[in-house]
């Protein structure tokens, strides 16, 4: 199947960063359990704690690249996702373009992700 026109890119990437914000935020969530734990032993403790924070930060690194693609995909109204073409029309200014970002839940959600996450 040929898909012209389509900016399948967008998806891909998006997906890339649900999976490895997802994945990193386990991580740092077993990291920083297994470095409590550890308490003890200060070198093991202090390892654990920097594998928790560097996935800490690949958590945040991926939810703030995916609210840049759902906002790269709403300004360049890309219809072919569901939530631009829910939210987003040909005639919307900008400014209502960024606050459609938060009309939809998965919007909100991933907001509300990036908030928490540093």
């Amino acid at each position: 199947m040929i898909y012209q026109g389509e900016h399948l890119w967008v998806g891909q990437w998006g997906h890339i960063s649900i999976v490895a914000a997802f994945v990193s935020a386990l991580t740092a969530a077993m990291a920083y359990y297994f470095a409590a734990r550890n308490r003890n032993d200060s070198t093991d403790s202090a390892r654990w704690t920097a594998i928790g924070d560097y996935a800490y930060i690949i958590h945040g690194v991926g939810i703030i690249a995916l609210i840049g693609l759902l906002f790269y995909a709403m300004y360049h109204q890309m219809y072919e996702y569901a939530y631009v073409f829910d939210h987003v029309s040909p005639d919307l200014p900008m400014r209502y373009i960024l606050s459609a970002f938060w009309e939809g839940q998965e919007g909100v959600f991933s907001f509300g992700c990036s908030g928490t996450s540093f």
